[in-house]
């Protein structure tokens, strides 16, 4: 015990002569004083990318027994499994995906604008910035599979299966054309129009390979059906949203864009209905279907929790 008092002791002896109070600062010391332009904050992720084993949305009251049998407990779970995220220096989608040893994505945070829209600087707003750097080129997004499982952690089920993969996962690329910043994030009366503003939202094609629908009845979920699925390839092509952002309101959640900067085509590939899976592959082949030369102008889509 006395070791232990003796080295408090010494501990509080040693800050004794760093002891801090609140003092006037002299105008000729406030005079060589010097602010900092925001912060800037430089992310490197590994070699193999930022990946989690799960992400989970919980609804409280589970999923009624009428639409899923053994799911109708006190919570029911929403599951997105092997998500992860890496930058590459390819400038193309698909493919090779080569990682970035130095930090390649920048956030950067500042007070700049003019919140109030009254023509001065005195009232600035909080600005975050997304930006790629350092050669970085695309993002490329990891997602495996979507599933719904009861709260008990049991009965999991897959609806939604991903097959795009580059051996460390399945994934689709984002790759914004054109240099600069990404989006900009503004909080108060935004000058941007919204309040997460996307600057850069030309990504060209996005695609996201292979899909499949899978039935609660398909064998890879325990079931006793083989045959009871749907697979596609899913593609978007001309995907510019520049100058689209979110904003809260009273609704809820809003989506807005002016106009598709460029007409949007959406195609479904290959889509096949039945044994998609196995060696046997006795699917039906329907052929290919979609979309070309979607224009909207206008457009908004609200989110809002079920009242």
């Amino acid at each position: 015990m006395k070791t232990i008092k003796y080295a408090s002791v010494v501990l509080l002896s040693l800050f004794t002569n760093s002891v801090f109070a609140l003092e006037s600062l002299p105008e000729d010391e406030l005079a060589l004083a010097t602010g900092q332009d925001g912060v800037v904050v430089d992310v490197g992720l590994p070699a193999i990318g930022w990946i989690i084993n799960s992400i989970g949305v919980s609804d409280s009251t589970g999923i009624p027994n009428t639409i899923k049998p053994g799911y109708d407990f006190f919570r029911a779970d929403l599951i997105a499994r092997n998500i992860g995220m890496k930058t590459c220096t390819e400038a193309t989608i698909n493919g090779t995906c080569t990682s970035i040893a130095s930090p390649s994505i920048r956030l950067a945070f500042d007070t700049t604008g003019d919140a109030n829209n009254n023509a001065t600087t005195d009232d600035p707003m909080i600005s975050m910035t997304l930006s790629l750097i350092n050669g970085a080129k695309k993002f490329r997004f990891y997602i495996d599979k979507i599933a719904l499982r009861n709260g008990s952690a049991l009965n999991e089920t897959t609806f939604l299966d991903f097959n795009h993969s580059d051996g460390v996962g399945d994934y689709y690329d984002i790759l914004p054309v054109g240099a600069g910043t990404l989006l900009t994030m503004q909080l108060a009366n935004e000058n941007s129009g919204h309040l997460l503003h996307f600057n850069n939202a030309n990504f060209g094609t996005i695609d996201f390979g292979s899909i499949v629908l899978r039935d609660k009845t398909d064998t890879v979920n325990g079931g006793a059906c083989a045959a009871c699925n749907m697979s596609f390839g899913f593609k978007l092509d001309n995907v510019d949203l520049t100058g689209a952002g979110l904003d809260l309101s009273s609704e809820g959640l809003v989506f807005s864009a002016a106009s598709f900067v460029t007409p949007l085509d959406i195609t479904f590939s290959n889509i096949k209905v039945g044994n998609t899976i196995t060696g046997t592959n006795t699917a039906t082949d329907m052929g290919t279907m979609g979309i070309k030369g979607l224009q909207v102008t206008n457009f908004t889509f609200t989110i809002a929790g079920k009242s």
